[in-house]
């Protein structure tokens, strides 16, 4: 079931996005602010992530070539979900604006539901491949690095260089992906305010 999950785990957000996007009722200042939530720091974190992690993180099997506790990865296990988080957090303030209470907790709700059982599967699988593949360096990263709450004080034993010559191969279908969705609430917009 987790192979599965991690295998599809871009396409299982769909159900949240369409319940988002037919819910939406975009403003002007919650478009403005949600997407400078989900491109700022959503995209930003993951950009600087995959800087480090490389295009392995796109593959729909679980390989790593080596183990990376460098940049983001010295404060948090799992910066790319943390930006896929922020991203969608910033989508949801979005598409809320001008919506009554129970159509914004629907929309929040849908994507934290998703959240956590997309991610909730994910990293328990990923960490097991990680744990088996990298031994006691993985086990000591793991006691001293949280999972989803940033530490403070980076992790001492780092490894890993960011490398930007990654990110366009590596980040191209986020960011298709990020702009779709923008453009798709910004229409929303457009039709509600002119009909």
């Amino acid at each position: 079931m987790r192979d599965f999950i991690f295998r599809y785990r871009g396409w299982l957000f769909i159900p949240a996005a369409i319940i988002m996007l037919i819910l939406a009722r975009p403003t002007v200042s919650s478009l403005i602010v949600g997407l400078i939530v989900s491109f700022v720091i959503g995209e930003g974190i993951r950009i600087w992530a995959v800087g480090y992690s490389g295009v392995t993180t796109r593959g729909s099997e679980l390989e790593a070539p080596k183990l990376i506790t460098a940049g983001p990865y010295a404060l948090i296990r799992n910066p790319l979900y943390m930006g896929n988080l922020m991203s969608w957090l910033g989508f949801c303030i979005a598409a809320s604006g001008a919506a009554p209470i129970w159509v914004k907790a629907v929309i929040f709700l849908s994507m934290l539901v998703s959240y956590i059982i997309i991610y909730g599967n994910i990293i328990p699988h990923e960490e097991a491949f990680l744990e088996k593949e990298f031994k006691e360096p993985f086990i000591e990263y793991k006691k001293h690095v949280p999972a989803m709450l940033p530490r403070l004080k980076p992790y001492e034993k780092q490894n890993g260089k960011w490398d930007p010559g990654v990110i366009i191969s590596a980040e191209s279908h986020t960011i298709i992906m990020l702009i779709v969705v923008s453009i798709v609430l910004v229409v929303k917009y457009m039709y509600l305010i002119n009909r």
